[in-house]
């Protein structure tokens, strides 16, 4: 059921037609300020932060679990969502890169590529731009779950997994 909901809200954010945004300018270098919800539809674009954040939101307001993971590729960060379904057990610490990994591999975590309901011209993560360009510039939500996947397997570094049921 909880996949059922989050491929739905996949479904719904993808009818909006936003475009994805390389972060904008802040006065402090190495911060990038995140857009509203509000911000993202008069804009009509988001970022992989904002979608992410986006998504996160809205899987809360579904009664899920949403996470965030933040991560480092090289000369970049990128940012993915998901939830953890009710039966996931808790992180006793906070979680590293394996522990992600593992939580991923026993369906403990479900992540997802939350840029693909956004249209981009070329990769923001992990999927191919065959991938990008036969989903109409969009991605559908089972090659986000695995773009997600060869982003979290790829040579990245975890900035943070940040399960947000627990911070309420």
């Amino acid at each position: 059921q909880e996949l059922e909901i989050c491929h739905e809200l996949f479904r719904q954010l993808k009818r909006l037609h936003f475009a994805y945004e390389i972060e904008p300018q802040t006065p402090t270098a190495g911060q990038q300020a995140i857009r509203t919800p509000g911000d993202i539809s008069s804009s009509r674009a988001a970022t992989c932060i904002d979608a992410a954040c986006l998504f996160a939101s809205l899987l809360m307001a579904a009664g899920l679990k949403p996470v965030i993971v933040l991560l480092d590729h090289g000369r970049y960060g990128h940012a993915l969502a998901g939830y953890r379904p009710p039966s996931a057990p808790g992180w006793a610490a906070p979680p590293e890169l394996g522990d992600v990994r593992a939580a991923v591999s026993l369906q403990d975590l479900v992540l997802f590529e939350a840029t693909g309901v956004v249209e981009s011209e070329h990769p923001v993560g992990a999927e191919t731009a065959e991938e990008r360009q036969f989903g109409g510039r969009m991605l559908d939500f089972l090659t986000a779950r695995r773009a997600a996947e060869r982003m979290i397997t790829s040579n990245v570094e975890l900035r943070a997994a940040v399960d947000l049921s627990s911070r309420v």
